[in-house]
């Protein structure tokens, strides 16, 4: 009786993106990750930055398209910095800081068409008062 076994053979690149999500798992997680969507072209899915299993640095994601949905800074695992989420287009949707995981300052949020929706001020993750005690919304 014959046996037929079929074989697989991993092309170069298949084989690094198997390495990299392989590594995605380990329990020690530094350095620069990347996460692929299961699509034919290998999309760009996620870049995380990571430090002692904590994101750490600047961290993307992206749309199945490759367009831009995310982008911001972390440090020792809480968001710290610059914080931006965009519509699939591409234009920005909402924008603001954050200070030790918390929101702070000024965060605007913006319509498809690129129109200003709102904007809001926070301290210590609540929001304070603009302009005579009202929170700005355009409309």
């Amino acid at each position: 009786m014959l046996l037929c076994i079929p074989l697989i053979v991993l092309g170069q690149d298949e084989y690094e993106a198997r390495a990299k999500e392989a590594d995605s798992t380990s329990y020690n997680k530094n350095g620069l990750l990347k996460f692929y969507y299961k699509d034919v072209y290998r999309t760009l899915k996620s870049e995380l930055n990571y430090k002692n299993n904590n994101y750490h640095g600047l961290c993307k994601w992206y749309y199945g398209n490759g367009n831009l949905r995310k982008e911001n800074y972390w440090q020792y695992g809480k968001e710290n910095g610059l914080y931006k989420v965009y519509h699939e287009n591409g234009g920005l949707r909402v924008e603001g800081n954050f200070k030790n995981g918390k929101k702070d300052g000024l965060w605007k949020v913006y319509h498809e068409n690129d129109s200003l929706i709102s904007e809001k001020n926070y301290k210590y993750g609540k929001i304070e008062e603009l302009e005579r005690g009202i929170t700005k919304m355009v409309f």
